[in-house]
């Protein structure tokens, strides 16, 4: 691990914003889950797997979208020295990106732990029985493509403010993840049929439901059972493609940036 590396994350993962938004906001939801939702879950294993399974794949995307307003603030802060350094320096975008990327995914994954922790002791709590995933690498598997979007999106986000010199939109245009993510957690109550798969965040939560459960996941509507099956592995196939498609635009605007003065930040 380089200094650059190890820095960016022991700063990510000690900031107050951080822990406070994607971990104890979430935490929040974790006790009115077990307290109120799954307060009437029928003693039935089926039941009690499919609203753990629902708890997990919901919760984790809110987490994980509150962590990507982090990564927007962090990148457009940073753009100045960015450009420096890749410009002036060993330091190429490709590089740059590769190593930020993995500090990212320490922080998100650190953080994807904590939640996965707390459903499965909070559930243990509630249903006297401990329910753990049926596939553990699938789990594993989502929860890392589920991060490396979030990563994504969320430096996509603040590479866009810093080329179109929109940094004052940074209040608003840094939230756009986390309300992506609020839209897809819409889905215990809304079915959104075919659209499920246009939906990153959506496809993510199918995958976490279809590996912690072994049930195949509904396109929403979890809470009235009314939505249809889903494809695992189209909602697969979506989520890789939104990952490439994220990564290659990323790589271009990383290439455009240009350095934001402090002065200008400070004012947004």
């Amino acid at each position: 691990m380089t200094k650059y590396m190890s820095t960016l994350t022991k700063r990510m993962l000690t900031r107050i914003e951080l822990i406070f938004w994607s971990i104890l906001f979430v935490e929040f939801w974790v006790a009115m889950w077990i307290l109120v939702f799954a307060k009437y879950t029928p003693p039935i294993k089926e039941a009690q797997v499919a609203q753990v399974s629902t708890a997990y794949g919901s919760l984790l995307l809110i987490s994980l979208s509150s962590v990507a307003v982090s990564i927007a603030y962090t990148t457009l802060y940073a753009s100045k020295a960015v450009r420096y350094v890749t410009k002036f320096t060993r330091l190429s975008p490709l590089k740059y990106l590769l190593e930020n990327t993995l500090s990212s995914l320490i922080v998100l994954l650190v953080v994807s732990a904590v939640i996965l922790s707390s459903v499965v002791a909070a559930f243990s709590w509630r249903f006297n029985v401990t329910i753990l995933p049926n596939s553990m690498p699938g789990i594993a598997a989502s929860t890392l493509l589920g991060a490396l979007l979030t990563y994504l999106l969320g430096l996509l986000v603040g590479l866009a403010l810093v080329v179109f010199r929109a940094p004052r939109s940074a209040s608003f245009a840094a939230y756009l993840p986390l309300m992506l993510g609020f839209i897809s957690y819409s889905a215990l109550w809304v079915d959104f049929g075919k659209a499920t798969y246009l939906l990153p965040y959506n496809c993510l939560t199918a995958l976490c439901y279809y590996f912690y459960s072994g049930f195949t996941p509904l396109t929403g509507a979890y809470v009235m059972s009314g939505g249809s099956l889903v494809s695992v592995r189209l909602a697969a196939a979506s989520l890789i493609a939104y990952i490439a498609l994220l990564a290659a635009v990323d790589v271009v605007l990383l290439r455009k940036i240009y350095g934001v003065g402090v002065e200008e930040i400070r004012v947004v």
